[in-house]
C-alpha cells in the first residue's frame, strides 16, 4: 500500500530559476530552432517564399508565477496556409 507524500516547494527558488539568464537563452534558442524548422517546412510547400515567414519573441509571462515563455508566430500569407494545410509550425515543435 502506497502512502502519499506531500511536497512542498520554494516558490521564490523556482521563480529565481525559472526567469534566469540561462533560462531565457535556452527557451529563446528553443523558438529559433522551432522558426527555422518552420521556415524550412513552409519554404518546401511554397518555394516562391522569400525571407523568414515565422517569427518568435521570448519574454516573461504572468501565469504559473511568472516564467519565459516563447511564442514563434506566423508573419505572412503564405505562413498561415502552410501551417493550415501542411501544419508547418505544429511540426516543427515536435
Amino acid at each position: 500500500m502506497s502512502k502519499k507524500i506531500k511536497m512542498e516547494f520554494i516558490s521564490s527558488g523556482f521563480h529565481d530559476i525559472l526567469c534566469s539568464d540561462g533560462v531565457a537563452k535556452e527557451v529563446q534558442a528553443a523558438a529559433n530552432t522551432i522558426g527555422q524548422r518552420a521556415d524550412s517546412n513552409a519554404k518546401a510547400l511554397y518555394p516562391q517564399t522569400r525571407g523568414h515567414t515565422y517569427q518568435n519573441s521570448a519574454h516573461v509571462g504572468f501565469y504559473g508565477g511568472g516564467r519565459i515563455i516563447a511564442h514563434v508566430t506566423t508573419i505572412d500569407m503564405q505562413a498561415a496556409l502552410a501551417e493550415a494545410k501542411a501544419q508547418t509550425l505544429s511540426k516543427a515543435v515536435g
